[in-house]
């Protein structure tokens, strides 16, 4: 029985609507809902064809309850006030569109969330790692990515594989979208803050797979990194520096007997063409902190060290650099090469009477001239010879010489150095008058020394001849000093020597013509 105001379903015995509270009239039809009565069976009649019988006639009732029972719902709808009636219908709209964009729109995944960034190592010294969780990615998606229709064809047969081996696209693809950098990934000390950024935007993603994608840089700070004692690595490690200002040399000297550096490989900066106070650096290579720190629990507190080049000499420039100290070092060495000479290659009637040092020329390559040396200076000498003839007495034979030094160098502390044992000796002949020996005219000697037989000779051969190429300072006196402002005026070719007159008997008092 039925409420006839509300269509809630009553006892037989109810008086009132438990619902509305409506009184509920007592009719037969109320009492006895319709129905349809089950068939009887009649005479004859197959068991199979009662029983389809039977089972039309309940299908028959079903029918009419539910159309029934749907009547009276729109009927208690219909009964309920306008507006009520709107604000249902509309929440029923509502929950049908929200049904159809559950259905129908894409799902979305958030890549961020599979991503775990880490770090490991010593403060000063830590590595940050980038994770992704592709067991983790597979399964929570394994229904969701789906590749788009028109990247599906042709490939069918090989989705079917996937099925069969129980095995998705997720689980495919989960190994590749790891896709991105680390800002900074080594070197991390605590609380520093690293970003990963993805190496793919969405759009490239989207456009393959039948979901949507979301992701966004991700930044982590470090943390949990290990402290870890320190050491000098640079003590017993040297930077000798040799040469010559400003192409001097740097070269690395180990002086440690300290396992660890020893097991440390160091580099410089640079190690040729320096001068005083350049500076050079030298660094730790090839370090690697974390199994340096496992094996000698301690890292380096510094991985650099500056050096400042010093003690260098440096090529002189002009006469005055030359300290007295190294002058007369050099006077000293020439007079004994000139005497040396005399002793051992002059003839014995010949013997020197006299080595005066008369000053000096100092040249100097100009400025982007390579004339292969440095610097020279010719150390000026005059010499005389006496010679004795019997039938002619003693004469005495003056002339100008030298001896030249290449590089002189000026050491940092003002000392300076040359090489005494690399010298030149001047190789210009010159010659004495002729002599007679005997009572035909013809029986002349003449004397050859290595020389010239005038300063300003020299002065052109040593100094205006090479004037191209070379600045020059002078200190020789008189006559030097009366030489021409300008040497390049003077003629630069030396005269000839004069040879003995044919079938005279010529000697050579110096070397051996």
């Amino acid at each position: 029985m039925f409420c006839e105001k509300c269509g809630a379903k009553l006892r037989d015995d109810a008086q009132f609507c438990e619902q509305c509270g409506a009184p509920v009239s007592q009719s037969e039809e109320q009492v006895q809902p319709a129905h349809a009565e089950a068939v009887q069976p009649q005479p004859g009649e197959s068991q199979a064809a009662q029983t389809a019988a039977n089972v039309s006639a309940a299908a028959q009732r079903g029918m009419e309850n539910a159309k029934e029972s749907l009547d009276k719902g729109v009927s208690k709808f219909k009964a309920l006030p306008q507006k009520t009636q709107y604000i249902i219908g509309g929440a029923v709209i509502v929950v049908i569109l929200l049904l159809i964009f559950a259905l129908t729109r894409k799902t979305t995944i958030d890549l961020n969330q599979y991503v775990t960034i880490s770090s490991s190592g010593y403060n000063g010294y830590g590595t940050a790692y980038v994770e992704f969780d592709t067991e983790a990615f597979a399964s929570d998606n394994k229904n969701k990515i789906e590749l788009k229709k028109e990247y599906m064809e042709g490939f069918e047969e090989e989705m079917s594989m996937l099925e069969g081996l129980d095995m998705n696209i997720a689980s495919l693809v989960a190994d590749s979208l790891l896709d991105g950098d680390l800002d900074v990934s080594s070197g991390l000390s605590n609380g520093d803050v690293v970003t990963f950024t993805w190496g793919f935007d969405e759009e490239e993603l989207n456009e393959v797979f039948d979901c949507n994608f979301k992701f966004s840089d991700i930044t982590y700070t470090v943390e949990g990194l290990e402290e870890v004692g320190t050491f000098d690595a640079f003590e017993g490690v040297e930077v000798v520096f040799t040469g010559m200002a400003p192409y001097g040399r740097a070269e690395l000297q180990i002086n440690s007997s300290d396992e660890k550096i020893r097991y440390l490989s160091y580099e410089l900066s640079q190690y040729e063409d320096l001068d005083n106070g350049d500076t050079v650096e030298v660094s730790i290579s090839n370090f690697y902190a974390e199994s340096f720190a496992e094996q000698y629990g301690m890292v380096p507190a510094e991985m650099t060290k500056t050096y400042t080049v010093e003690g260098l000499g440096s090529y002189m420039t002009s006469m005055e650099q030359i300290p007295a100290e190294l002058m007369e070092s050099m006077k000293a060495q020439s007079e004994d090469v000139l005497r040396a000479h005399a002793a051992g290659d002059w003839d014995e009637e010949v013997t020197l009477s006299g080595l005066n040092y008369l000053g000096n020329y100092f040249l100097t390559p100009k400025s982007g001239v390579d004339t292969g040396v440095a610097n020279r200076i010719y150390m000026v000498y005059e010499m005389s010879a006496d010679i004795n003839l019997e039938e002619y007495g003693v004469h005495t034979f003056t002339f100008y010489t030298y001896v030249s030094y290449d590089d002189l160098v000026l050491m940092e502390d003002g000392t300076g150095s040359v090489d005494l044992s690399s010298y030149e000796r001047c190789r210009n002949q010159v010659n004495t008058d002729s002599y007679q020996t005997g009572e035909n005219s013809w029986n002349t000697r003449t004397y050859y020394f290595y020389g010239y037989s005038d300063l300003d000779s020299m002065f052109n051969q040593c100094v205006t001849a090479q004037i191209a190429d070379y600045s020059y300072e002078t200190s020789v006196e008189a006559p030097a000093a009366e030489a021409p402002a300008d040497p390049a005026a003077e003629g630069t070719e030396e005269p000839a020597a004069e040879e003995p007159a044919e079938g005279a008997e010529a000697e050579d008092s110096g070397d051996a013509a």
